[in-house]
């Protein structure tokens, strides 16, 4: 099961990057919508603020992952519950915005059901 928890933290890893990538790109997208007077200076301000802070937790959690052992764990759930409480905690330590979990959460249970198939 260990090669399965190791592929599993790989594929992670690229779907965490793709998100990452996702959030810079709806931050151009906002800054063009802003630049060519579609949304007022206050929602392009709020909204580039959320996504910076939902682009640090991502950041975060991709560089938690290089450095994790998952070597204790021998199943795919018990870890992927392990990692999402892990993710939990630093989200509400760092008082990152709850639509982060979120959207941890759902790779990682993505990535789990990818793996397990």
């Amino acid at each position: 099961m260990k090669s399965h928890i190791d592929k599993f933290l790989r594929v992670l890893r690229i779907e965490l990057e793709d998100l990452e990538q996702d959030l810079v790109a709806l931050e151009e997208s906002t800054r063009q919508k802003w630049e060519e007077n579609q949304i007022s200076n206050y929602v392009f301000l709020e909204n580039m603020a959320i996504l910076r802070e939902e682009l640090t937790g991502v950041h975060k959690i991709i560089n938690d992952l290089t450095g994790m052992d998952a070597s204790r764990f021998t199943e795919m759930d018990g870890f992927t519950e392990h990692l999402i409480k892990i993710i939990k905690d630093n989200i509400n330590n760092a008082d990152l915005p709850e639509g982060v979990y979120r959207l941890l959460q759902r790779k990682i249970l993505k990535v789990r059901d990818f793996i397990k198939e």
